[in-house]
């Protein structure tokens, strides 16, 4: 009497060649691709008040900046970004308040 080897539960098929295994895995693959759920694209909205945090144009120089920083004001005679941008030197990419 020959006695056969127990195989250990694993909750899951096994596919018994290796080109059920590959084609078991691309199956899998390719279903989570088309099932995935995707967020869509998320466009902020304009803000309400210029701050130093939005990008802009420098009135003076022409250099453009993602943020006014208070190192730019300094090169202009300002002690901080903000008195820069309360002088008007600065040319918002995009406000809500037409100041653009």
């Amino acid at each position: 009497m020959i006695r056969e080897k127990r195989t250990r539960k694993t909750g899951y098929n096994k596919p018994k060649s290796l080109s059920d295994k590959i084609r078991h895995c691309h199956d899998v693959s390719c279903n989570m691709i088309e099932r995935e759920h995707r967020k869509p694209a998320i466009t902020l909205p304009r803000t309400k008040h210029v701050t130093r945090w939005a990008p802009g144009f420098c009135k003076i120089c022409g250099l453009h900046m993602d943020v006014i920083t208070h190192s730019h004001a300094e090169l202009h005679g300002y002690k901080r970004a903000e008195d820069l941008i309360a002088a008007g030197m600065i040319n918002f990419d995009r406000c809500g308040n037409g100041s653009d």
